[in-house]
């Protein structure tokens, strides 16, 4: 017989994991992406070139603790 409430689980468990380092990777390429307009620029970035850099940072600063805590709450 199958449980379906451990397969929901295990689900739920890697669905939290996935969610977890997809937002680590995010928060490195908003990162990579902001050092680059700062310093490919020549030291003049032009301020509107970096908000969507700052917008990736803040929102995934902003999830990545909430997707941390339902990853090891589903342990």
């Amino acid at each position: 017989m199958v449980d379906w409430e451990a397969a929901s689980r295990q689900s739920d468990l890697r669905l939290w994991r996935a969610m977890f380092w997809i937002h680590i990777v995010l928060l490195v390429l908003g990162i990579v992406s902001l050092l680059l307009v700062i310093f490919g620029s020549e030291g003049n970035p032009n301020p509107w070139a970096l908000v969507p850099g700052i917008a990736i940072v803040v929102m995934v600063a902003i999830l990545l603790p909430n997707s941390y805590k339902k990853w090891q709450s589903n342990r």
